[in-house]
């Protein structure tokens, strides 16, 4: 069997896309998984490792939902005129946004949780103490969340809920 000049080419060809599919795949891999590619000239490649427990949006949402449970069910935090006050002007549009993003999240979380500063041993109780809880990292397909989980639904209810409670 002889082979010609095109059925070689056409091996070649074959094997360059073959390899540059591979390379892509691999490139895609690493960045999945945490790699960083550094700066010209730096070649550390350092991997920095996926943060793990609830992302800032989830302790938010969280947070709002506890806050509208625990202020009008037994067990109570009373709040004063002035942390009500404070509490409405932090929450005041959060339903609106289109997005609410981790960072504006976790900007949200320290804000309530400074108003809420004297309510420590409340806070401790319900699990809404202070401490940055980093996000879920890991590889695979996760369900993508609402891009504002008060906008509807039960965070919204409960954000409805606790402004009531707050202009009382």
């Amino acid at each position: 069997m002889v082979r010609t000049s095109s059925s070689s080419t056409s091996l070649v060809a074959c094997a360059l896309v073959f390899f540059l599919l591979g390379a892509v795949a691999a490139v895609a891999y690493m960045v999945n998984y945490g790699y960083r590619f550094g700066k010209a000239g730096d070649a550390s490649g350092e991997v920095e490792p996926a943060p793990s427990g609830p992302s800032n949006r989830d302790q938010l949402t969280t947070m709002i939902t506890r806050l509208d449970q625990y202020t009008t069910k037994p067990l109570f935090v009373e709040l004063s005129a002035e942390q009500k006050k404070e509490l409405q002007k932090q929450l005041e549009g959060l339903e609106e946004l289109e997005v609410v993003s981790d960072e504006d999240a976790k900007a949200k979380v320290e804000s309530l949780l400074d108003i809420l500063k004297d309510k420590k041993d409340f806070l401790d109780v319900t699990g809404l103490s202070r401490g940055r809880r980093a996000r879920v990292g890991g590889g695979g397909t996760a369900a993508v969340p609402p891009p504002n989980p008060f906008a509807q639904g039960g965070p919204g209810k409960s954000l409805k809920s606790l402004r009531v409670s707050l202009s009382k």
